[in-house]
């Protein structure tokens, strides 16, 4: 079974493979995930190509290949902390969300300000509680954006497709869908 520690390795090595795939696609790669100012706003790392910036949010999912969705995580109460604190949703301020398939390698990449706007008004997507027992009985609230709905959304910026066979290496079990 695996455990809070070994999903938190787990995205920090899809981070790792995604800062890979835009400095292959000519991005200069500035990696922000060892500064707290920027971990506690969700910032991963900064792209820059031509001299345009970007602040990059990465989540890795091991559930997306069976749910077909992008998991935006709105309320969490996480490892018996007995209080209610706002998911990354709410905290996030990069400027493009990440999205990578820890097993199929799929990446989608989104114009976070939009998407959330769009998931804040209901306008994409559906909200569900959620209960798991993985990570210390952690429960709370998430919003569900189905794939097929997502790049069909004008917050949807495109997608690639990243060697994720790295990640075989950390614990992890087939997913299981929402």
């Amino acid at each position: 079974m695996r455990t809070y520690d070994d999903t938190r390795s787990l995205g920090a090595a899809g981070k790792e493979l995604v800062m890979e795939y835009f400095r292959q696609c000519g991005y200069a790669v500035t990696d922000l995930t060892k500064l707290p100012m920027y971990t506690k706003m969700g910032v991963d790392f900064i792209i820059e190509l031509e001299g345009a910036k970007r602040h990059v949010c990465v989540k890795t999912d091991t559930k997306l290949c069976t749910s077909n969705n992008i998991v935006l995580e709105t309320l969490i109460c996480r490892r018996d902390t007995h209080s209610l604190i706002p998911g990354w949703f709410f905290t996030c301020k990069a400027e493009i969300l990440a999205y990578l398939d820890a097993f199929s390698g799929n990446l989608y990449l989104m114009d976070w300000a939009w998407l959330k706007e769009l998931a804040t008004h209901n306008t994409i997507g559906t909200r569900r509680e959620f209960r798991n027992p993985v990570d210390h009985n952690s429960q709370g609230q998430v919003h569900l954006i189905p794939v097929e709905e997502l790049k069909n959304c004008p917050a949807f910026k495109g997608e690639g497709i990243i060697d994720v066979r790295p990640l075989t290496a950390y614990n992890w079990e087939r997913p299981v869908p929402f």
